[in-house]
């Protein structure tokens, strides 16, 4: 009953310690551990926003959240576009400046100007005529058109020059590397690793093969050379009377000079 005693007392011990610890840490967690959560979530979403903020100031872009400042890097990019592509002046007519044939892109309040409301218009190239000026006369004609390729191309950019880094840092090639194109018996999986490791395997293969044929090949030559009756020579085997290719040679020059009953 003792030793019962004792067991059910570490068991309720320890279950009852477990329980201590995993509160404490829940604990901890909720009174300290949020800040610091908090902060990574949030310095992930700055650094989300720089990359990817598509929103601007502007009266085309899309706008910013509410209590919202910064400006990611497309946002920005565009923005500045728009405003390199487009002129902004004073009016008074909600509709828009249209003095002198001028086409407004957007027009919107301005309280604190000297009219009441401000307009983006169009620009026109000096030398539309020109390639170089007819290439500036489209973009001028597209300022939204090309602010907006410019806002959602940039992260499409930013992300395949990383996919490029990053494979190009991760397997260094030379100029003379030659990509894995697949084993001709095995085929191609289209995973250059794979493919390597299976035609390393495949000839580590064949050279054991080579090995054992070679073996084989060199075992049987050694059986035959130990057999009397499958040489060329020694005479048992219907090979000629002397008992060496040299001695051979010998015989038959001495017997074209002293005649056929020559021995040696």
């Amino acid at each position: 009953m003792s030793n019962d005693f004792v067991k059910n007392l570490l068991a309720q011990s320890g279950k009852t310690g477990g329980n201590i610890l995993t509160n404490a840490l829940a604990l901890s967690l909720a009174s300290h551990g949020d800040k610091a959560i908090g902060n990574a979530l949030r310095m992930g979403g700055d650094a989300m926003h720089l990359f990817f903020g598509l929103g601007d100031p502007g009266p085309v872009g899309p706008n910013l959240a509410e209590g919202q400042t910064a400006i990611g890097i497309p946002g920005s990019l565009a923005y500045s576009a728009l405003n390199r592509l487009t002129d902004t002046v004073d009016t008074d007519r909600k509709t828009g400046y249209t003095h002198g044939g001028a086409q407004p892109v957007a027009t919107w309040e301005s309280p604190d100007g000297p009219k009441k409301y401000q307009s983006m218009i169009k620009k026109t190239a000096e030398d539309p005529d020109s390639f170089m000026g007819g290439i500036k006369q489209m973009m001028y004609d597209n300022p939204v058109g090309v602010s907006n390729a410019i806002r959602y191309g940039t992260p499409a950019v930013g992300l395949g020059a990383a996919a490029l880094g990053l494979h190009m840092a991760s397997k260094p090639r030379s100029d003379y590397a030659l990509a894995v194109q697949g084993n001709p018996h095995l085929g191609s999986t289209g995973n250059a690793n794979i493919d390597a490791a299976q035609a390393s395997a495949y000839y580590q293969q064949q050279t054991a093969q080579m090995k054992f044929n070679h073996q084989m090949q060199l075992q049987a030559m050694r059986q035959n050379a130990q057999t009397p009756t499958n040489q060329p020579y020694g005479g048992i085997g219907g090979g000629t009377a002397a008992g060496s290719p040299g001695l051979d040679v010998l015989d038959h020059m001495g017997r074209a000079i002293y005649g056929t009953g020559l021995r040696l």
